[in-house]
């Protein structure tokens, strides 16, 4: 299946950086100088859409190699950390290590990684073992973050307090005094039948469109992929599957 990628981005300000979330307490730490060689662009350096998403993925499967032939988890994935080059890049591995030492070592309020990409998990549990899992589901969040922060869309007037609202947020409500959040993107995660309906409702309004398309179609183009096929009305009943589904669910 072909996708559409943007050639132009759009950069949408007012999202916070949170520094230094979580410690009331100062951990010993081995201060380490990782240098590479490779000089790359930042990930919002893309020039489009596509460009986004290949950096992206080929950081997903840089992290794959290093998991599946060594055992080793990243434990920072963010779109700092991606670097745009003519074989893009997953950097700065500092944080690294086996995914068997983290599970054999002392459990304390100290999580790693860059809090906007961390899993809900870890957001919510500061004690939770860092696994593949989480490095796997904050490429993920890097997607969803820059296609809200640098790509067009509609929700251009709300991208501060939706992003503030994802990624940002954060609370020191336990007795412990370590900061948790991740509320909003374990909301969107755990409500299947909220994110079946949208899903379901998007490719609708799509065959929607086309079908509208198919109206104006202008009979001297010459486009081949343009279905001569008939206009086909649309009606309630196309969009009342799609709620009879969200409403049977035992979610």
């Amino acid at each position: 299946m072909e996708a559409t990628f943007q050639d132009k981005k759009q950069r949408h300000t007012g999202s916070a950086t949170l520094v230094g979330i979580g410690h009331k307490h100062i951990y010993k730490r081995v201060h380490t100088r990782f240098v590479v060689a490779e000089v790359g662009s930042p990930l919002e350096a893309f020039p489009s859409s596509k460009v986004m998403f290949g950096a992206i993925h080929d950081a997903f499967q840089a992290h794959k190699q290093a998991y599946e032939e060594c055992g080793i988890i990243h434990r920072d994935v963010s779109g700092g950390n991606i670097l745009i080059l003519d074989n893009n890049l997953l950097n700065d591995w500092d944080l690294a290590k086996k995914e068997a030492e983290d599970q054999d070592a002392t459990l304390v309020p100290d999580r790693t990684g860059t809090w906007q990409f961390m899993s809900f998990g870890l957001l919510q549990d500061p004690y939770k073992r860092h696994t593949a899992r989480g490095d796997l589901e904050s490429f993920f969040w890097v997607v969803l973050y820059y296609g809200l922060h640098y790509l067009s869309h509609s929700f251009t007037k709300n991208v501060p307090a939706i992003m503030a609202d994802i990624f940002d947020k954060f609370a020191f409500t336990h007795p412990d005094g370590v900061a948790r959040g991740g509320t909003t993107k374990a909301a969107l995660v755990r409500c299947p039948p909220l994110i079946d309906f949208v899903f379901r409702a998007v490719s609708l309004l799509k065959k929607w469109q086309y079908r509208y398309d198919l109206t104006t179609h202008d009979p001297t183009s010459d486009d081949e992929d343009e279905d001569e096929g008939e206009y086909v009305p649309v009606t309630h009943s196309d969009m009342e599957f799609i709620w009879i589904q969200a409403l049977q669910s035992p979610l």
